[in-house]
């Protein structure tokens, strides 16, 4: 399959008439249609100041994990965009917004790259770069500690022989077995 790597235009599996201004806004659509949220692109401008405004990416009509009834992607900071953010959280304070920066957009492609039409990294690397820190390499060759014979008698039932149910024994023998 071909990679796509561009960033503005319309993605013909979430909307034929939306014109997606960047491809991680288009990929946290796909995150919200995996999580089965109603959400709505670019609905509602607010109005700051008599000439500037401020247009989120997203309203989320359904209850979401980020709490949030309006959502930003944000990955390039513009000038003059961290004072639209304050303008609009002190002009609206009724209206939660939810940023979704550099760092939270990482986490999402992590857990959701694997969704069909991602665009960019997929994480694919990065979830692979983390297993491998994660598992667990033994330095020398796993061996069973040298035991001596188990004491059937001790600890059954009447002086039962426990060796017979005992998975660790049983598997102490397969080893002696094999040597």
């Amino acid at each position: 399959m071909k990679k796509i790597n561009f960033k503005q235009g319309i993605r013909k599996d979430l909307s034929d008439t939306i014109f997606w201004r960047s491809s991680w806004e288009s990929n946290f659509a796909r995150v919200l249609n995996h999580l089965q949220i109603q959400w709505t692109y670019e609905p509602h401008r607010f109005w700051l100041t008599g000439k500037i405004s401020y247009l989120p990416d997203f309203r989320l009509d359904s209850p979401n994990p980020w709490k949030a009834k309006w959502i930003e992607v944000k990955g390039i900071w513009n000038r003059g965009d961290k004072s639209k953010l304050r303008r609009f959280i002190n002009l609206y304070p009724q209206e939660k917004l939810k940023v979704i920066a550099r760092k939270e957009y990482k986490k999402l492609t992590l857990l959701y790259g694997f969704l069909p039409n991602w665009e960019g990294y997929s994480g694919k690397r990065r979830r692979a770069k983390l297993s491998k820190q994660t598992a667990v390499k033994p330095n020398k060759k796993f061996t069973l500690p040298s035991t001596p014979k188990p004491i059937t008698t001790i600890g059954g039932a009447y002086g039962q022989d426990i060796s017979k149910n005992n998975p660790l024994l049983k598997a102490y023998a397969l080893v002696k077995k094999k040597k």
